[in-house]
């Protein structure tokens, strides 16, 4: 790796052991994977969704620098994506966050293609109540969720597929319904 070290010259090779060495399952500050490599590990990925005709609970489940929803799912009505805010009111938006669970109308069924960059872990906040959430890049079981204050009411986590169904697992690019007993912070990890 170093070809004069006394000048403190640090340049590398292409075929540097150095280069994305390691196992990336550490998170950087920015929300991305860190590795033992000396090039930045991007973790760009692409995930499909269902979407159904009507009404769809969908999230964002990536980091991606045009979060308008008609840019995101060019299919959709225009004017219908809705936030369920902290006060229990529907309000119109424009841009998706990642955490939050949105209601977005489709005229045709189809299937959305997201990309983004990785979000391996997700701090989401509750208000006692139904919340409307997403997750994170990966799909993650209940049991994996980070819930120091007991906020979750167990048996509460609902996905919408045309009927509400219970489940156990938070897959990327949905929203959910989540019951909370209080007003806190949740932690989505892989």
């Amino acid at each position: 790796m170093f070809t004069n070290q006394s000048n403190l010259d640090f340049s590398y090779s292409p075929e540097s052991p150095c280069i994305d060495s390691g196992d990336p399952e550490i998170i950087d500050p920015d929300g991305t994977v860190s590795d033992i490599g000396a090039n930045y590990f991007s973790q760009e990925i692409s995930y499909s969704m269902n979407i159904m005709e009507g009404w769809n609970l969908i999230g964002l489940s990536v980091s991606t620098d045009n979060s308008y929803y008609d840019e995101l799912f060019e299919n959709s009505i225009e004017n219908s994506l809705f936030y369920f805010n902290e006060d229990g009111v529907y309000t119109a938006v424009d841009n998706l966050q990642p955490g939050y669970g949105y209601w977005l109308r489709f005229e045709l069924p189809f299937n959305a293609n997201i990309s983004g960059q990785v979000i391996n872990s997700l701090t989401v906040n509750l208000v006692e109540g139904w919340n409307l959430i997403s997750g994170i890049s990966n799909s993650i079981t209940l049991d994996l969720i980070m819930d120091p204050e007991n906020l979750i009411i167990p048996s509460t986590l609902f996905r919408y597929d045309g009927n509400y169904t219970d489940t156990e697992t938070i897959d990327p690019g949905y929203g959910y319904w989540l019951r909370s007993n209080g007003t806190g912070q949740i932690i989505l990890n892989y």
